[in-house]
C-alpha cells in the first residue's frame, strides 16, 4: 500500500500498474467518513473479555430483559457482581426475534428462576409485568436512560469493574457495532443487548442477590457443595 501510494502518477496508476490497495483504502475510508456514524465505545473487546470463571456462589446475580418492538431482537444478558470490587462478570446472554413471551420467560427460567430480572417500564409491553409475575419471576420495572446506562459502561469499562466471558460472541458482536448516528443517537433498536448490557450494569448491583438469599435460607456464608452445577456459571 505504501509503495503504491508513493508511485502513484498523474495517470491514475501506481507505475503502471493498477493502484488496486491504494483504490481499496480510498473506498474503505470514504465509507467511513460518509457513513455519519460513530463507534460509542473506543476500548478494545480485549481488555474486557475473559475466559470463563466459576462464578463464586455468593455473587449476586441479576438479568435485565429488553423486549422486541414490532418483531424486533428481544435480548436479556446475565451478570454476576463481585461486591468486593464491584465488578460486573457478563456471563450469559439470549436474543431472540419477536416477542414470544413463553420462549423468553423459559430462557430466563432455566438459567436460574431466583435471579431477578429488571424491565424498561417506557419500552416494555403493557402486561410484561403481570406475565412475568405470574410466572413467579422477580421483576423490577425502572425507568431506563439509554445514555445513562451507556455512561454506566463506560464508567465500568475505564476503571476494569467490567468483564465479558468470552463465549458470548452476540454481546462482543453488539459492542462492537454500538454506534452513534448522523444526529447522536445510539442505536438502540439494533442492538437490544447493548441496551440490556447497560440496564444491568446500571441498576443490576441494586437488586441482585444470590440463590442463598432469594430461597430463604439466610446469608450465612455454607456454600459447600454446588448439586452438581456447571462449573462456568454455577447453575
Amino acid at each position: 500500500l505504501e509503495d503504491e501510494m508513493c508511485s502513484f502518477g498523474p495517470d491514475g496508476t501506481a507505475d503502471g500498474k493498477s493502484p488496486n490497495r491504494l483504490d481499496a483504502m480510498v473506498w474503505a475510508i470514504t465509507e467511513l467518513m460518509l457513513s455519519g456514524e460513530t463507534t460509542i465505545f473506543d476500548r478494545p473487546v480485549t481488555a474486557f473479555v475473559f475466559d470463563p470463571i466459576q462464578i463464586p456462589p455468593h455473587w449476586p446475580r441479576a438479568c435485565a430483559v429488553v423486549p422486541g418492538q414490532v418483531q424486533g431482537e428481544t435480548a436479556i444478558v446475565w451478570a454476576a457482581f463481585d461486591t468486593a470490587s464491584d465488578t460486573a462478570y457478563v456471563y450469559d446472554c439470549f436474543a431472540s426475534r419477536g416477542k414470544e413471551l413463553a420462549l423468553h420467560a423459559d430462557a430466563i427460567i432455566s438459567r436460574g428462576k431466583w435471579i431477578p430480572v429488571l424491565g424498561d417500564e417506557v419500552t416494555a409491553p403493557p402486561d410484561l409485568e403481570s406475565k412475568f409475575v405470574d410466572l413467579g419471576l422477580d421483576l423490577y420495572m425502572v425507568e431506563d436512560d439509554v445514555d445513562a446506562g451507556i455512561a454506566s459502561i463506560a464508567d465500568r469499562l475505564g476503571t476494569a469493574r467490567l468483564k465479558v466471558f468470552s463465549t458470548l460472541p452476540a454481546l462482543i458482536a453488539a459492542y462492537r457495532g454500538y454506534r452513534r448516528d448522523e444526529k447522536g443517537q445510539a442505536s438502540t433498536d439494533e442492538c437490544p443487548l447493548m441496551k440490556a448490557l447497560g440496564l444491568v450494569a446500571r441498576f443490576g448491583p441494586q437488586v441482585a442477590v444470590t440463590e442463598n438469599v432469594a430461597s430463604g435460607a439466610g446469608d450465612d456464608d455454607d456454600f459447600g457443595d454446588t448439586g452438581g452445577r456447571s462449573s462456568v456459571t454455577g447453575y
